[in-house]
């Protein structure tokens, strides 16, 4: 029987979108999220995945970008996926990932969250902070209260 791992969330990107300042371009932001792969995807772009991945297809990425120039809110990042055989033991995976993303210097991140939904397990949701220190929230186990709780050592 196959292991689902649901995730969803969301990252804004603030950038001064001037020549020579990291980051500034919705190309930039895509190429530092990753690359994706999906089933029927050739090995050659299987190959090249670098983001978590399940047996029939990775984490994957819709962009947005402020179309008024240079503004604080420059880009938005949703990620989502539904990755097959992958369990409780590969979310270090995804916080990996997340924490890549989030904490990696020259990065101006205003905001992200991701929920991480192992089949037969509590989400857990991954909260972005500070850049000295990513909160993670979780459900506190009781079935149906969704209500979040901090998680200690932030």
């Amino acid at each position: 029987m196959s292991q689902w791992t649901h995730v969803n969330g969301a990252i804004r990107f603030d950038a001064l979108r001037i020549e020579g300042m990291p980051f500034n371009t919705l190309e930039s932001i895509k190429e530092f999220c990753g690359n994706t792969a999906s089933w029927g995807d050739s090995e050659e772009i299987w190959d090249k995945c670098n983001v978590p991945c399940g047996s029939e297809g990775s984490i994957e990425f819709s962009f947005w970008q402020n179309p008024k120039g240079n503004h604080a809110g420059a880009f938005a990042v949703h990620i989502i996926g539904d990755l097959r055989n992958f369990g409780s033991d590969n979310v270090q995976k995804i916080r990996d990932w997340f924490d890549r993303v989030t904490t990696t210097k020259g990065v101006m991140i205003r905001s992200a969250i991701m929920e991480i939904a192992v089949e037969y397990s509590e989400p857990i949701i991954l909260r972005y902070e500070d850049k000295e220190c990513s909160n993670e929230w979780y459900n506190n186990g009781t079935v149906g209260n969704s209500r979040p709780h901090k998680a200690q050592g932030c």
